[in-house]
């Protein structure tokens, strides 16, 4: 064979091209299937392999093929796939396919895989030949993608990958064939009426989803198998050893011969689950069926399907392999034998399983364990293990069949199958008794849910029951807190025996994340009880608990002492639990940021801010909170943060809601009516150097203050010069504050030492307190240059000691994906505040930390930073940083950077830490944060776009991001990364976007971490807005680049444009956007515009 080794050290390279492939076709009685196979051979070059942190365990490097598309030359219904797998220890192997359906692409599907084995060429390790099966709605075209998960040390390998179409055709003739040739008359009774009782529905027969039963025999020319007709799919058929068979057919009554000899094991005594590769939302079920059928029978050439029973999403129930009970089918290899093997369709590693699977499973286990003397909650011997006798196929194989979901709900299943186990088909002894012919329940329930049951118990003991029956709840404790049951009175007044009992039981969830199992015995009369029991499987869904804000009356920003107010906050119920006004999942607003604190504005004195006014709001509705306030009766500004509280749940995310209010006392008209908020100085006062006082006082009078009706009056001792009153803003109304400052200045007279500021504020003349304020200092012998140094604020805050000046740094083991540094297009000199406690740093160096609404200014002295805050001014080396306390959001005042299509906005908020630095002698401001966050704050995207494009963009601007983080610098010596220049570089606008744009959010988070490499290395990803409808430019073509062969020109029929918008490189805007429409997922269009790559993590 031809092999060629490819080693890449990527993920997502498409690598397969189409004179790769070498097609074969048949047609057998009308059944369409083609083959595509491809002499390749793929595997990881460990050694260029780096770690990668997002992998698990004992993987290492990860590699994924994806194979050119690949059509059919009919429309198909399902593929089959073979090929040479060699997995050392600590190595894996993943496969999926996708199909193409009405033009459009769906998701790629999780492919079971099952093997044959053998030894290799060299004898001393393992290679597989590996087989898998997936259905899908009918398609025109596949793709089929492997993932290679290596340990850095050992690589797996993928050889000669061949994939068959499949279409079978149902079978809608008068099958008449003759029936198995039997040894004797007695052994007919193997082959049994595979109907569940008469009290369930029926299983579907071969008939009914139309097994062409031709495809068991074997040809007239064909000479006999002898009886390896399923080519070594179970390990005792592979030794032909006929004496570990009860009984074996090997043709019928007219001497026709069977392709798979029909086997009979001498006992039942275990059950094998498994779960098929399907399309989600698969529309023929008995289409696949008839597929997995015809693979099996011809493409495999085991001349059956491998399956006892097959169970669709809606909980019908189909029969497999021809034979009847007892008949051993081909599902798991070295364990068909004693076993019955039942396949679900569907993929259950990643997604529910639907509550009709369940039952179907309980009910059919249940009946088959009547039928086979099996206790389905029991255990028993297998090969030298105790195993349970309800197993799955991963208990036996190394696989993940049937998927995590279906195996956590195995327990639920045995408890289903014994209480279908326990129904008589014959009256009882007993005096009371009963059949349960409403079929085993299992439930699901979103917290806070109910739901109505109603049991039909068919009366099978001697006596009648009487109007006082009903089923009795038996282990009420167990429930406590969990779920509450109630009714389970019998509707009919009486009950003969033979005739059948409704009861009606309704199940409230009062809990989230359990299982639990509600337990009833039928009480007769209210005195006699049965010691039969019903068993009701429930899981409660856990909790996701979440909302959004809507809209809100908030109060003024102004109000007197004792005011009251009523208002409203609107929030959107996103979570899977109602909200309730009273009693279970009570919901409220309560204080945030210091939980448990009083909230200030409630006479109760208790941390609860609003109620619901809706009695019970449901997912997806819309409740409104009453605000009621009441100003407290102390002066100050507050900040007063919230956030919703479910009883039972606790408190949800904190996303910031708050209100800000001023609250002042009126009634001062003379000595004492102002609020001293704060008076800050620098303490250590050096001669000939000039130094502001500052002070902070809220306006408690009923007067407007004005630069008229204000004086500022100030005793300072002798040699202290006092200048440069000031009085900020022009205009203060009662309930506002003002900002008072002043020059004081030692000259050569100041006596050193302590000493003191008398000041006195005055209001049309009049004192606004009893006593003069003071500002203390002391006169020194320091010519050092100052540093400010004031009082923390009285609330408790943690300051880290050292925060280190960040380095641009292009080495990519060095730099942290949390300090990504964009210049923001801000000129001028910042000043700079927040909505939250933050903190001044020069350099590395602690300086002091603000209050909420506490203003900083920056700007340049030379090459010193001249900052000013209140009343002081200090020269720093810098660079000057800001650093927000959690959850705080960070401000540059002075910039106006408002969106043209709305001007009441303005972007001039951000998160993380603003960094004021020097270019050319002038201020610049960096904001650095985490890459993610920067992500959320960019407008390459509207909000409003399809989310795969948005996806798409944004692993497009993370790649554009960590590219120049670590492979180049777009700015070189810069203290920088990149701006927000949309010409530039990308346009960020931060925090403002961030809030007005969550689908952007959605998008960033969904595809967390995720860039664009070729051959293992993060590439330049140039992306514009649109072409001219009939394809891209390349890289060489408009800049000259030769290093780019991902940067090539490409077809962009889906975009609708007719010039181009933009440079015409690398992922067109428009064409994402069609691509998204038609169907492509964020990988796709990705993958397509930026050819060679793959999509992985950092």
């Amino acid at each position: 064979m031809n092999k060629f080794k490819v080693v890449v050290a990527s993920v997502g390279f498409a690598l397969l091209s189409a004179f790769l492939f070498g097609f074969g076709g048949a047609a057998v009685d009308g059944n369409m299937s083609s083959t595509v196979n491809s002499d390749t051979v793929w595997t990881i070059d460990s050694n260029r392999m780096s770690s990668n942190s997002l992998l698990i365990a004992p993987f290492k490097s990860e590699n994924i093929f994806i194979s050119e598309v690949v059509e059919s030359d009919f429309v198909f219904t399902s593929v089959g796939g073979d090929w040479v797998q060699y997995t050392p220890e600590n190595t894996a192997v993943q496969v999926q396919v996708r199909f193409q359906v009405d033009g459009n692409w769906e998701n790629w599907i999780d492919v079971e895989t099952e093997d044959d084995q053998h030894q290799d060429n060299e004898g001393n390790s393992l290679t597989v030949n590996k087989y898998a099966f997936a259905s899908t709605n009918p398609a025109t075209a596949m793709q089929y993608k492997f993932v290679l998960l290596g340990d850095g040390i050992s690589s797996p390998k993928v050889e000669s990958p061949s994939w068959t179409f499949v279409k079978s055709t149902e079978d809608k003739g008068e099958q008449n064939y003759a029936v198995p040739r039997y040894g004797n008359s007695s052994s007919t009774a193997m082959v049994r009426n595979l109907t569940v009782n008469a009290a369930t529905s029926g299983i579907i027969s071969r008939s009914e989803w139309g097994a062409n039963e031709d495809l068991r025999y074997q040809k007239k020319d064909v000479q006999d198998s002898s009886g390896n007709g399923l080519n070594g799919a179970d390990d005792v058929s592979k030794d032909n050893d006929v004496s570990a068979y009860a009984l074996e057919i090997k043709e019928d009554t007219r001497g026709d011969k069977y392709v798979w000899p029909l086997q009979y094991s001498y006992k039942v005594d275990r059950f094998v689950v498994h779960h098929t590769a399907t399309s989600n939302n698969l529309d023929n079920p008995k289409q696949a069926i008839r597929d997995i059928y015809y693979y099996h029978a011809v493409s495999r050439g085991w001349g059956d399907i491998g399956y006892n029973y097959i169970i669709d999403k809606n909980g019908n129930i189909y029969e497999g392999r021809y034979g009847g009970e007892g008949v051993v089918a081909g599902h798991a290899l070295g364990a068909n034998n004693g076993s019955i093997g039942i396949a679900v369709l569907g993929n259950y590693e990643n997604g529910e399983v639907p509550e009709a699977v369940i039952n179907a499973l309980g009910r059919l286990i249940g009946e088959k364990s009547k039928t086979h003397n099996v206790d389905p909650n029991g255990t028993s011997d297998w090969k030298g293990k105790v195993m349970s006798n309800v197993i799955a196929h991963r208990d036996v194989a190394s696989t993940t069949c049937p998927g995590t979901f279906l195996y956590d709900r195995l327990p639920i299943i045995r408890s289903l199958a014994v209480q279908t186990s326990s129904n008589s088909s014959n009256y009882s002894s007993n005096a009371y008794d009963f059949n349960n012919v409403s079929g085993a329940q299992y439930l699901t329930m979103d917290p806070g849910g109910m739901v109505n049951l109603e049991l039909q118990l068919v009366n099978i003991g001697r006596k009648s029951w009487g109007s006082g029956t009903k089923l009795l709840i038996k282990n009420a404790g167990d429930l406590a807190n969990k779920v509450e049951v109630s009714g389970g009175s019998m509707s009919e007044g009486a009950v003969e025996r033979g005739g059948t009992g409704n009861f009606k039981i309704a199940i409230r969830a009062l809990g989230a994340g359990q299982l639990v199992y509600p337990e009833f015995v039928l009480q007769v009369d209210g005195r006699f009880e049965t010691s039969k029991r019903i068993e009701i499987p429930v899981i409660v869904k856990s909790v996701m608990p979440s909302y959004s804000f809507v809209d809100a009356n908030f109060p003024p920003a102004i109000m007197k002492h004792g005011e009251t107010f009523q208002g409203w906050v609107k929030l959107k119920n996103t979570s899977n639990v109602t909200w309730h006004k009273s009693g279970a999942n009570q919901i409220s607003l309560k204080t945030a940021r210091d939980v448990g604190r009083n909230f200030d504005f409630s006479r109760s004195g208790s941390d609860t801010i609003a109620f619901l006014r809706e009695r019970e709001v449901k997912p997806g509705d819309v409740g409104t909170f009453n605000l009621n306030l009441v100003a407290p009766n102390k002066t100050g500004s507050y900040n007063e943060y919230f956030v919703p509280f479910i009883s039972g749940i606790g408190y949800l995310k904190d996303d910031s809601l708050s209100f800000a209010v001023n609250v002042y006392n009126p009634m001062n008209a003379g000595l004492g009516e102002a609020e001293v908020l704060r008076v800050a100085s620098k303490a250590d006062w050096t001669r000939n150097r000039s130094y502001r006082v500052g002070i902070k006082v809220m306006n408690e009078t009923s007067t407007t203050w004005t630069a008229q009706n204000f004086t500022l009056e100030v005793e300072s001792a002798t040699g202290i010069e006092i200048r440069d009153k000031k009085f900020l803003p022009t205009s203060v109304k009662p309930g506002e504050t003002a900002n008072l400052s002043l020059v004081a200045k030692p000259v050569a007279g100041a006596k050193a030492g302590d000493g003191m500021l008398r000041v006195m504020p005055k209001v049309n003349g009049i004192n606004l307190y009893k006593q003069a304020l003071t500002v203390n200092y002391r006169v020194v012998e320091n010519t050092a240059v100052p540093v400010a140094s004031v009082p923390r604020p009285s609330s408790p805050v943690q300051t880290p000691s050292v925060v280190p000046t960040p380095v641009v740094n292009s080495n990519t083991s060095n730099v942290s994906l949390e300090d990504f540094r964009v210049k923001l297009g801000f000129s001028g000199d910042p000043e700079i505040t927040a909505n939250g406690v933050f903190q001044l740093y020069d350099g590395n160096k602690s300086v002091r930390n603000f209050s909420a609404g506490e203003t900083v200014k920056v700007s340049m002295r030379g090459n010193d930073y001249r900052v000013e805050y209140g009343t002081t001014v200090a020269l720093m080396s810098g660079p000057v940083r800001f650093v927000p306390n959690s959850g705080v959001i960070m401000e540059i005042k002075n910039y106006d950077n408002r969106p043209a299509w709305n001007t009441s906005l303005n972007d001039n908020t951000y998160l993380g830490v603003l960094e004021v630095n020097k270019e050319n002698f002038k201020p610049i401001v960096i904001n650095e944060l985490p890459l993610e966050d920067y992500l959320k704050g960019l407008g390459e995207v509207s909000n409003s776009e399809h989310p795969e494009k948005i996806k798409a963009i944004m692993v497009a601007a993370r790649t554009y991001a960590v590219f120049y983080m670590t492979k180049a610098e777009k700015f070189a010596g810069k203290p920088y990364h990149l701006d927000d220049s949309p010409e530039r570089s990308q346009k960020y606008l931060g925090y403002g976007l961030t809030k007005r744009s969550p689908n952007v959010s959605i998008g960033v988070e969904a595809t967390r971490g995720e860039v664009v490499k070729l051959n293992g290395e993060v590439v330049k990803t140039a992306y514009f807005n649109q072409s001219d409808g009939t394809s891209t430019k390349s890289a060489q073509e408009v800049w000259g680049w030769t290093d780019t062969p991902h940067l090539v020109s490409v077809a962009d029929t889906y975009c609708k444009g007719d010039q181009f918008l933009g440079h015409g490189v690398g992922l067109s805007g428009c064409g994402a956007k069609g691509m998204a429409e038609a169907g492509k997922n964020y990988k796709e269009i990705l993958t397509y515009f930026y050819k060679g790559t793959v999509i992985n993590g950092l």
